[in-house]
């Protein structure tokens, strides 16, 4: 029913009906999501926030990708909309949930028809830069200069450098943790592994570093943004790429992914 897939739902090692396999992201999601639902009635019944929305999107989906290609709009998502944004306690980015209504659904994916999101930079920039109300952001001469009202953090060429070694990024977007920190994604235009990290604002080092990687093996992936938000314990990535949208969950305070979770599953 399922089909073997590479499964974003992870980690979820407290589930004792499931064996999660060490250093492997490829496991058989059939057999999983077999033994999810002849426990569980309903997705009310999961303690984990990652698979009772993989649960909840597995059961809508199922019905549509009975036709060669369907809508996705209609009560049945926004009801689905509604359940994530429960579930996460935080919003949706209107980007997202947009992108989503304005899809098609086929057997083999999502027919994204419109990019909702990312706009080019006004000012030329290759980089694209995304700060939040109140705070402004610029990169020049290899820093990252952010300001917030009187503070200044600036995160030098050594600090890019190091996350250029795994995303070449080309947007950075910013989000106020509380006074003593700041969260920071850089994203590449294609679904590679993007970086996300908690910045002291007393010493703009860096508290902890996770790598998001929500579209990491979707075949023929043209194009790739994403952003975040954050709720009262974790940061929350939300993202797209060809034939896919994600959303992952790390916890604010140390950096641990709480769940990974993606259309494409």
């Amino acid at each position: 029913m399922f089909g073997f897939l590479v499964c974003c739902i992870f980690p979820l090692q407290d589930d004792p009906l499931i064996e999660w396999p060490k250093d492997k992201y490829e496991i058989d999601t059939q057999a999983i999501y077999g033994r999810l639902i002849k426990r569980h009635k309903s997705s009310d019944s999961i303690a984990d926030d990652g698979v009772a929305i993989a649960f909840e999107w597995s059961r809508f989906s199922q019905k549509l990708k009975t036709k060669d290609i369907a809508q996705l709009d209609g009560p049945s998502l926004q009801y689905f909309i509604g359940y994530v944004e429960g579930r996460t306690r935080s919003r949706l980015p209107e980007w997202w949930k947009k992108t989503i209504s304005s899809s098609q659904i086929r057997k083999d994916g999502l027919l994204i028809k419109r990019d909702h999101h990312r706009k080019p930079d006004a000012s030329g920039s290759r980089t694209i830069l995304n700060s939040p109300s109140g705070t402004s952001a610029s990169l020049a001469k290899g820093t990252l200069r952010i300001e917030f009202g009187e503070s200044v953090c600036e995160l030098g060429e050594k600090f890019l450098d190091e996350i250029k070694k795994t995303v070449d990024f080309t947007a950075i977007d910013i989000a106020n943790v509380d006074d003593k920190s700041f969260v920071v994604l850089f994203t590449d235009d294609d679904p590679n592994q993007s970086v996300l990290c908690k910045v002291s604002k007393a010493t703009s080092l860096a508290v902890w570093k996770s790598k998001v990687w929500g579209c990491f093996r979707v075949a023929g992936a043209n194009f790739h943004s994403a952003s975040m938000a954050t709720s009262p314990d974790s940061v929350l990535v939300y993202g797209q790429s060809a034939g896919t949208l994600y959303i992952e969950s790390f916890n604010k305070r140390t950096g641990k992914c709480n769940f990974r979770f993606s259309t494409l599953y």
